[in-house]
């Protein structure tokens, strides 16, 4: 078949240069069928691609290439897109009722007042930590009451003249410098007492401070305690 085309070609361009009817007459008597030529040529662009489905297989693979880098930049465009979704509120079921931890913190002081007194440790740390909560009794605008210390825990009650001094200040209890390393816990009623004032109980666990075998602090140890300006400031 492609001695064919080559004959047609070479006696087409014979006839071109030569003219004439003898050239015509010669290219006639020797060429073959133009049937032949004629099918092979004309073939339509379909059949060539069924005979032969990839004809380029490196085009392809750039082809499927380019796709899959469009839908992965179609996927990164989506996560840069600022979230407009609000978190879910928490649900009912989440948050506890009204005073729980009121009602937890009484179970725990409860438990505390049930604990038996280790003589070698409970009076000495019970002089210690209050005279280290009295040193900020004019800070805090709360005076010191009862204290009382047992084998691993200690309980210190603070009494405020208001519920406002109680809110504004009952966190000085927590920061106050002591010579002992117990963790401390203190929850400001809801309600004052009748007489406006508000009593607050803090719980102390001192029993990972016991378990190191740690001793208390001397009071050269301690930084000294704050002042009190009019303002009722904190100054140093």
């Amino acid at each position: 078949m492609q001695s064919s085309k080559l004959i047609t070609v070479v006696v087409s361009a014979l006839a071109g240069t030569l003219g004439g009817g003898a050239a015509a007459t010669w290219a006639a008597a020797h060429a073959r069928p133009p049937e032949a030529v004629h099918v092979e040529a004309s073939k339509p662009a379909s059949a060539e691609r069924a005979a032969s489905p990839v004809l380029n297989p490196g085009r392809e693979q750039l082809n499927q290439q380019l796709q899959q880098l469009r839908q992965i930049e179609a996927r990164v465009g989506k996560l840069e897109q600022p979230v407009t979704e609000t978190q879910p509120s928490p649900s009912p079921q989440d948050v506890p009722p009204p005073g729980f931890y009121q009602r937890q913190h009484e179970v725990a002081i409860r438990e505390h007042q049930a604990e038996v007194v280790d003589p070698a440790w409970g009076p000495a740390t019970t002089s210690v930590m209050r005279e280290d909560f009295q040193q900020m009794q004019a800070v805090g605008q709360f005076q010191v009451g009862a204290v009382t210390c047992k084998t691993t825990t200690c309980s210190v009650v603070f009494k405020w003249a208001s519920m406002d001094q109680a809110r504004n200040s009952y966190m000085s209890t927590a920061s106050t410098a002591l010579r002992v390393g117990c963790a401390r816990t203190i929850i400001v009623p809801d309600e004052p007492n009748r007489d406006g004032t508000v009593d607050a109980t803090m719980l102390l666990d001192c029993a990972d401070w016991r378990a190191s075998g740690a001793q208390p602090f001397t009071k050269e140890q301690l930084p000294p305690p704050p002042l009190a300006t009019r303002e009722g400031t904190i100054a140093p």
